[in-house]
């Protein structure tokens, strides 16, 4: 399983912003079980903050030239507004950004 700290570690110089899907991810398949050559996996999105992402240790290794963090989201499990607006409380409420000033 990929470490996204360590990602963001390894490419800290060529980052200049970040984008951010929080959720949960399986394996549908046991073991190295292809499925049309790729393994299969279930991706279940979710608001900033209440899924697997270690959000703070991300931005705690965030490069000091990012000045921008993306909450991407392509499907949610929930209205897509409400989501939004869940992920920009959190991460406002975290202090981790610094919202619409």
């Amino acid at each position: 399983k990929e470490d996204p700290v360590e990602m963001l570690k390894m490419f800290a110089g060529d980052t200049i912003s970040i984008h951010m899907k929080d959720g949960s991810s399986a394996q549908k398949v046991s073991g190295n079980n292809m499925v049309n050559g790729i393994l299969a996996r279930s991706v279940e999105l979710t608001p900033l903050g209440q899924g697997e992402l270690p959000i703070r240790e991300l931005i705690a290794a965030t490069p000091e030239q990012v000045r921008t963090v993306i909450v991407e989201l392509d499907f949610c499990c929930e209205e897509m507004h409400t989501a939004l607006q869940k992920s920009y409380d959190y991460m406002v409420s975290n202090n981790f950004a610094s919202g619409n000033k």
